[in-house]
């Protein structure tokens, strides 16, 4: 049985919260159910990721980058169910170069291209440039 309107809305709400306080393994896991139950994935990503995102708290850096490692792995559940004319706008591949372990502006720029409506592929930190 899907769920009711009322509750869909709930279970966006608490997804987006978990993102907004950077809870990136229950956000995900709770991403998963909302898809299971029934709720479309374009609420998911206006509604709770893109929420989230726009919170209009002022966050500090490191709040910043904890927010959108879990908003990067809400999408990266959302976005392969996705069909293929609904897609982002692109997608973009985004690393830390080996022996530079800062990769909080790495975060920072992958959120705004979130935003932008761009898929994010994070590499992570030390790729090497082979």
């Amino acid at each position: 049985m899907p769920l009711s309107y009322r509750n869909s809305r709930k279970l966006i709400n608490i997804i987006s919260n978990l993102i907004f306080n950077g809870n990136a393994k229950a956000s995900m896991q709770l991403t998963e159910l909302a898809i299971s139950e029934g709720i479309p994935l374009n609420s998911l990503i206006k509604d709770a990721v893109f929420r989230a995102l726009n919170a209009p708290k002022k966050l500090h850096m490191l709040e910043t980058l904890i927010m959108s490692r879990a908003a990067i792995g809400v999408l990266n559940v959302i976005i392969p169910k996705l069909p293929e004319e609904s897609k982002l706008k692109g997608s973009v591949v985004i690393g830390s170069a080996y022996n530079d372990l800062h990769d909080i502006g790495k975060n920072l720029i992958a959120v705004l291209l979130l935003k932008a409506g761009l898929n994010v592929s994070d590499l992570g930190v030390d790729v090497l440039k082979e």
